[in-house]
């Protein structure tokens, strides 16, 4: 739970890629953010097949308090998470693939827009086919006043949730599905603030 950007996309060239993860590397270094880097050049005879290696090229960063950021792709040059290829690798289920996203929810409003922000600039430079969803709107709309409201919405909504499971306990010799039945039943009960 909370607040997302969600994309996808390929390279535009397959020579861009080292030239996307020098860039990146250097605003992380600016802002001071750690950063991954794994492979630098696609195989050969690779980029913008149907088939891909088990490789994952590219860069993540994290800003703080921020899931990590990752333009990351397979070797044909169509973003893929690091998990994600991992998870279909052990089984086959491709659900996952193509995508990636980032929870910003505790990096708050500012970083949220800041990376919408670099997400522009990267989508324009450097990839093709690239689509976003962003849980706030403000990939779309850029209203700052309902980004703002957004994370204070969701914000308040966890800390609600937060205190009604703390309200739940695990009486000696109870059965956890009880407990666990008890907590949704009080979700299912609680009036959020809106």
């Amino acid at each position: 739970m909370g607040l997302c950007i969600h994309y996808k996309g390929a390279l535009k060239v397959e020579e861009s890629l080292a030239l996307l993860i020098d860039e990146i590397k250097d605003i992380s270094a600016v802002h001071k953010w750690k950063y991954h880097i794994f492979e630098r050049e696609l195989k050969e005879n690779s980029f913008a097949s149907q088939e891909f290696d088990d490789s994952i090229y590219g860069i993540c960063f994290a800003p703080p308090e921020c899931e990590p950021v990752c333009f990351t792709f397979l070797s044909n040059g169509i973003i893929c998470t690091p998990w994600a290829l991992s998870y279909y690798l052990d089984t086959k289920d491709d659900v996952l693939m193509n995508s990636a996203s980032v929870k910003t929810q505790y990096a708050g409003p500012s970083t949220h827009r800041m990376l919408v922000h670099l997400f522009d600039y990267i989508s324009i430079t450097y990839l093709k086919d690239f689509e976003v969803e962003d849980e706030t709107g403000y990939w779309t709309e850029r209203n700052e006043k309902k980004l703002n409201d957004n994370f204070e919405r969701m914000n308040s909504l966890l800390e609600q949730v937060a205190g009604i499971i703390k309200t739940v306990k695990i009486k000696e010799g109870e059965n956890f599905e009880v407990c666990i039945q008890e907590l949704i039943r009080k979700l299912k009960d609680a009036k959020y603030n809106e």
